[in-house]
């Protein structure tokens, strides 16, 4: 599994419905599970990004996810609305287990550049969490899963899984992640290095129903070596009846300056 979807998500910054009622035997299974629950066709989210080094320099900025979702892909813009001054940096990611391409949009380029190709290992945003910790579904292939045990956390009846990584460009090499087993989200999960030593933590919380969907509010990742810590805050979730589909294309990723959620950009 990755951290996220978003998370995490990897998960990014996942959006998870209700689950399927027979109980998964294997690792692989659960992840399935993860990968499959059901998403919107269309929501928006807007989230509070800080970045923190512990006892010193706190980073802000605010964005907002636009997305749509079929089933099998996925396309999210991400739109930084705040501060003024980066208003306008934008990402396109579109995605399915396996494919994933990339466009960025930055003030003073004419048009939106394509990344030529996508390492997983690249933080995302110069934050903790890598372009391969926010895929929206988990690549399944690039894991060895296998179903550890259940056991509660934070109330939570989750099982925990563990994954050997197969993609070494993902940058670690083993995961432990506890799945809720009711709602089939991350709530945590642990990295480690090719050598076994700590590397990195996920934790999910704050969990609402948002329209029929379960939706963290909170998605951080800790890097236990730097002391540094990246945290995705939600402030507003939405599910919509629909979003335009060019705003999900390159020629439309600059359409999406200054469009604020919940209320239009001051």
């Amino acid at each position: 599994m990755t951290a996220l979807r978003f998370i995490a998500g990897a998960a990014l910054l996942a959006i998870g419905g209700a689950p399927q009622a027979a109980p998964p035997a294997t690792g692989r299974e659960v992840m399935e599970r993860v990968n499959g629950r059901p998403r919107p066709p269309a929501s928006v989210r807007r989230m509070e990004l800080v970045l923190r080094r512990e006892g010193g320099r706190r980073i802000e900025r605010e964005i907002v996810a636009y997305q749509i979702d079929d089933g099998q892909r996925t396309k999210t813009v991400y739109s930084v609305v705040a501060p003024v001054e980066l208003r306008g940096l934008a990402i396109l990611r579109s995605e399915r287990e396996g494919e994933e391409t990339q466009w960025l949009q930055i003030e003073g380029m004419p048009a939106p550049v394509r990344a030529e190709s996508i390492d997983p290992g690249v933080p995302f945003w110069g934050t903790e969490f890598t372009l391969g910790d926010v895929r929206e579904r988990f690549w399944l292939g690039a894991y060895d899963l296998r179903l550890v045990r259940e056991e509660t956390w934070h109330g939570r009846p989750c099982m925990v899984v563990d994954a050997n990584v197969r993609d070494e460009r993902l940058g670690y090499r083993r995961i432990t992640g506890w799945i809720d087993s009711e709602r089939w989200l991350v709530l945590k999960a642990k990295y480690r290095d090719r050598h076994g030593r700590p590397l990195k933590l996920f934790w999910s919380a704050d969990v609402r129903n948002v329209d029929g969907y379960w939706v963290p509010h909170l998605l951080a990742m800790r890097n236990v070596r730097t002391r540094l810590t990246t945290a995705f805050r939600m402030t507003a979730a939405g599910v919509v009846g629909s979003l335009p589909e060019e705003l999900f294309t390159p020629a439309g990723l600059g359409s999406g300056r200054g469009r604020c959620f919940p209320v239009p950009c001051g």
